[in-house]
């Protein structure tokens, strides 16, 4: 059953947050957008659960499809919104999952050797965990951030930066020519510290956090921003943190 969750899950995040582009974001009420995104998380979920029976694929595309439909029409594009979209998405997961129990045995992997197997699912988390904590961790941080700088009435000056995945670096790499550049700041932090976590080297955590701060807070210009990094910098960290202990607790299960 653990199996079928893994490819499911990965077959979710991999569609969501790495082969669905900006483009596909920004003009999803277009049919043919939402069409070809629908089509890659239906093309995904079968490829790596590995089964033909269309109960399953059919069931994961169609309530996917209603999902996003009802968000992009309905829901809008903050936190909330984000957080229930990918909570029904998992919900509906774990559902057929339970269902389905054996789709995963029943498939091409079950014809497999079981060392072959276990490298198969061992990919499996290492890709889920990157889409996870690099790329939904950078769009969760921006969400959340927003939606923290909305309500006050001092959220003007820190409204624009915040709606950047950039965890607050946005604006310092903007003003020195440099666009987009905390974005991937914060995608790189992530991925190291997912990196330090699976090889069991959590002590470079503690090194990359001082060395951002030493480098950060040297500026003065970065002081008007303070709360904001540290809070971005916290969310960041604290996401890679989660997403890498449960990574690295799935590859102990299927080594």
């Amino acid at each position: 059953m653990l199996e079928t969750l893994l490819a499911l899950t990965t077959a979710h995040f991999l569609a969501d947050f790495t082969f669905q582009t900006p483009t596909m974001v920004r003009r999803k009420r277009e049919p043919q957008w939402f069409a070809a995104h629908i089509a890659i998380v239906t093309v995904l979920t079968l490829l790596l659960s590995g089964s033909l029976d269309p109960r399953v694929w059919l069931v994961i595309g169609v309530t996917h499809a209603a999902m996003d439909f009802i968000k992009v029409r309905f829901m809008g594009d903050g936190l909330r919104p984000f957080l229930l979209d990918q909570g029904v998405h998992l919900a509906i997961i774990v559902g057929v999952t339970l269902w389905r129990p054996d789709t995963v045995a029943d498939g091409w992997i079950g014809t497999l050797t079981t060392p072959v197997q276990l490298l198969v699912y061992q990919a499996m988390v290492i890709v889920a965990a990157l889409a996870v904590t690099v790329k939904a961790g950078g769009i969760l941080v921006a969400k959340t951030l927003e939606h923290i700088a909305r309500p006050g009435p001092e959220a003007s000056d820190v409204a624009a930066p915040a709606v950047d995945n950039a965890v607050g670096d946005k604006t310092e790499a903007d003003a020195r020519g440099l666009p987009g550049g905390g974005e991937t700041i914060g995608a790189l932090e992530r991925a190291l510290i997912l990196l330090f976590l699976l090889i069991a080297q959590p002590e470079g955590i503690g090194l990359m956090l001082a060395a951002k701060s030493v480098l950060r807070f040297s500026d003065r210009n970065a002081r008007a921003h303070t709360e904001y990094v540290i809070i971005g910098t916290m969310l960041s960290f604290g996401w890679a943190l989660l997403t890498g202990v449960i990574a690295r607790a799935a590859l102990t299960h299927w080594r």
